[in-house]
């Protein structure tokens, strides 16, 4: 290892739909390939869920030089398409994370361990109190929380084992209510879960990357501290850069604009997005 330090690119919620003009995001993509060595994609690729979103961006993704780790988001699962999607981005080179952990080596750079889930909703409330519409729903959502929360767990301590220089978790759904700005507390259930949160402060990685609020705000964290970031597009603008020393400094690097459709993803949000 050679340099003391790696720089990830991190977005969220592009939410492309079928005719969009793509060169806009083709040339941010190429910028931040660049200027990072890595980049994290935390779910919301597509607006409404079909395959066919999913084939229109791909060749788009395929030309970026750099590694590119994502997770799926709820909008991406909506046509019931998980693993055509899957197929899809692994076919242009994009390691989807499920199941398991990453861990990227680059000659001459850190490596880096990234740990990531979709996540689901289920809120909040330190005493794992129920809340949401009905008891059937987040009753439901409770029980995706803790399966997601066990699967970051899982991924989580596998890479502890490789012992990569910097860890950090990618997730769609947020660990902690602390990036969810002005979004409305009664929807709070449906943006994250408070197990999550807690998986992560067992293993205090560098960062945790997540969108979906995007009502939210960029920087906050865990209840244990650990730092989080809300790389959705309609909240931290576009593609952020950040630079990870092996001392554990983390360096701002800048934004690279990444322009977005306002009427997309959260306007629409249904009751069933929470799991």
């Amino acid at each position: 290892m050679t340099s003391s330090s790696i720089r990830i690119a991190a977005t969220a919620d592009l939410h492309i739909r079928i005719g969009d003009d793509l060169a806009y995001l083709r040339t941010a993509l190429l910028q931040a390939a660049a200027q990072a060595d890595v980049l994290l994609i935390a779910g919301d690729l597509v607006d409404v869920g079909r395959l066919a979103e999913m084939e229109y961006l791909a060749p788009i993704l395929a030309e970026i030089p750099i590694p590119i780790i994502a997770v799926l988001g709820n909008h991406d699962r909506r046509g019931m398409r998980r693993s055509a999607m899957i197929k899809v981005l692994r076919a242009v080179g994009v390691r989807v994370l499920e199941r398991s952990g990453a861990l990227v080596e680059i000659a001459g750079y850190p490596t880096l361990g990234i740990a990531g889930v979709t996540g689901s909703g289920g809120g909040f409330r330190p005493d794992g109190e129920e809340e949401g519409p009905s008891a059937r729903v987040t009753r439901a959502a409770m029980h995706k929380s803790r399966r997601e929360s066990a699967l970051l767990r899982k991924s989580l301590r596998e890479l502890e084992l490789l012992n990569p220089d910097v860890t950090v978790v990618l997730t769609h759904f947020s660990p902690t209510p602390s990036t969810l700005g002005t979004e409305p507390v009664l929807k709070y259930w449906m943006l994250g879960n408070a197990l999550l949160g807690r998986t992560i402060d067992e293993f205090s990685p560098a960062m945790v990357f997540h969108g979906h609020a995007h009502l939210g705000n960029e920087i906050g964290q865990t209840d244990g501290g650990v730092p989080v970031r809300n790389v959705a597009v309609p909240v931290s603008g576009g593609i952020r850069l950040l630079q990870f020393d092996t001392d554990g400094t983390v360096t701002d690097v800048g934004l690279i604009p990444v322009a977005f459709d306002a009427t997309r993803g959260g306007s629409r949000e249904e009751v069933s997005n929470a799991s």
